[in-house]
């Protein structure tokens, strides 16, 4: 659990044979989900419930989405009601998002911006980093956790929680 009630959960192995090798990363909101696909993400699937200043800013976000469908709410439903919030929504929508940059550019892309982010801290102790020390120790700290559930599980499978 994460701040704000937030719940995630991750598994990633190198189990299977690697013709079979595929990441999807589902992640379910309120509104919605988005799917991603790929140790890189090249692919993003999202379906949900959107007005149009969202789908406007979706559509800005990622140029070259497409909106698979798109069905108008019933005036009668509208607000839409969920986990005890109401949401000013309109239309649900379903757009997938395809990288035109294969996985080893937007590798590249990823580590040249981060090392510029990195860089600009260095030069300005202000600018607030994408990435932190901080993050680096809680990434360490969750997998030797799932390191310890594993080798638990492996030495008693009944009692490896």
């Amino acid at each position: 659990n994460y701040e704000k009630g937030i719940t995630v959960s991750h598994f990633h192995s190198f189990d299977q044979p690697p013709r079979l090798d595929r990441q999807r990363h589902h992640i379910v909101f309120e509104k919605g989900e988005v799917a991603l696909e790929g140790w890189i993400p090249n692919i993003l699937e999202l379906y949900g419930l959107v007005d149009e200043q969202v789908e406007r800013k979706l559509l800005e976000i990622f140029p070259g989405i497409t909106i698979q469908s798109k069905q108008a709410i019933d005036e009668r439903t509208i607000p839409v009601k969920g986990r005890g919030k109401t949401y000013p929504v309109n239309t649900m929508v379903r757009m997938r998002y395809e990288a035109t940059e294969n996985k080893e550019s937007l590798y590249q892309s990823a580590i040249i911006r981060l090392l510029r982010d990195q860089i600009q801290f260095i030069n300005n102790q202000s600018h607030k980093r994408l990435v932190t020390e901080d993050n680096g120790k809680q990434a360490l700290q969750a997998a030797l956790s799932a390191s310890r559930l594993a080798e638990r599980t492996i030495s008693d499978p009944e009692n490896a929680t």
